[in-house]
């Protein structure tokens, strides 16, 4: 009876220990790459604009986005991002991870880059840094999380190519040809 008693004790007091351990070890590096992401956000992370390209009033929709601005163009051409903004402008995204092992692990942050150029010259207008932030969890419950930087920016958009297009196009104060 005693061999019983001292194997449900030594049950019970592994269940107690083991069980949280089974909800933490998976998550610990999610502590780390809070902090992590808390940095990066508030020293990389927004939209950069180099130079700002002024068009005349008739080169804007009713949203104020540029007529040449096509959202739905990655849809119509998969893969094809550089058809977003005609044929004057190249668009371009790039993603890497900087911290983590990718998305093998638990926890990740990853860089994504998104940046306007003038065509013929490939030349910077503006970019877009965010990052994102998997969250590791517990493997019993399910999908894990996935968290991103909150720019001071209120549009929906913020990280998207519409706010690159809103931060450079600016309509000019005369009716002449678009300056840059």
């Amino acid at each position: 009876v005693a061999a019983k008693l001292s194997w449900v004790r030594s049950f019970g007091v592994g269940a107690v220990l083991g069980i949280p351990l089974w909800f933490w070890l998976p998550a610990w590096d999610t502590v780390l790459g809070e902090k992590r992401l808390a940095e990066l956000c508030a020293t990389e992370a927004g939209i950069k604009v180099i130079q700002i390209v002024e068009l005349p009033k008739e080169q804007f929709d009713s949203s104020g986005l540029p007529i040449f601005f096509e959202p739905v163009a990655r849809s119509r051409e998969p893969g094809r991002t550089d058809a977003l903004f005609g044929p004057d402008y190249r668009y371009a995204v790039s993603a890497e991870h900087v911290w983590g092992a990718g998305p093998a692990s638990h926890a990740w942050i990853q860089r994504r880059r998104q940046a306007l150029y003038l065509r013929n010259d490939d030349q910077l207008l503006a970019e877009s840094i965010n990052f994102f932030f998997q969250r590791g969890g517990p493997p019993s419950l399910g999908h894990s999380t996935l968290e991103h930087c909150a720019l001071k920016e209120t549009r929906v958009e913020r990280h998207s190519a519409g706010a690159l297009a809103r931060a450079v196009f600016r309509q000019s104060p005369d009716k002449a040809e678009g300056k840059r």
